[in-house]
């Protein structure tokens, strides 16, 4: 099974990427690299279960290419600071909201071409869900069965 992480070098998608490759899966990692950081990933960029694509999902020629032969996608891209969606809208509504639109329209696309299943996951940071809910559902997704889970309280958007 192939995965998609997009946002996949910035904190969280780094460590969904860590996961995913030491439980045996073969990872795409779709990042821009405007907050992410290839440091996040060292240990896996001459590994053959990743495979890094450095785009912006803005263009939807890079989701369509993002999505190409993958099952599952695990959706982080976004711009990390809440209160820039007060300074600058625009440039809130175009990493968020423009960026989520075209992984999904591509994995539409991606679908009706080859109509294998796909499980879509989005988790922005603006969308207040636990770490705990991330954590179970890539547990679910992937059938992982007996892991410990340990957790660092994070505040986020707050000030």
């Amino acid at each position: 099974m192939k995965v998609l992480v997009t946002g996949g070098a910035g904190f969280i998608g780094s460590h969904i990427v860590d996961r995913l490759v030491i439980d045996g899966y073969r990872v795409r990692v779709v990042d821009n690299l405007s907050s992410g950081r290839l440091e996040n990933l060292k240990q896996w960029l001459n590994s053959e279960s990743v495979e890094l694509l450095v785009g912006d999902l803005r263009e939807p020629e890079v989701a369509l290419r993002a999505v190409d032969g993958v099952n599952v996608v695990f959706h982080f891209a976004a711009n990390p600071e809440v209160r820039l969606s007060t300074t600058d809208p625009e440039v809130h509504f175009t990493n968020n909201i423009v960026a989520t639109f075209n992984v999904l329209e591509a994995t539409m696309i991606a679908w009706r071409k080859s109509k294998r299943d796909f499980e879509v996951y989005n988790v922005a940071s603006e969308d207040w869900i636990t770490v705990d809910e991330v954590a179970g559902i890539v547990m679910e997704v992937m059938e992982l069965k007996d892991v410990e889970r340990i957790y660092k309280p994070i505040l986020h958007g707050v000030g």
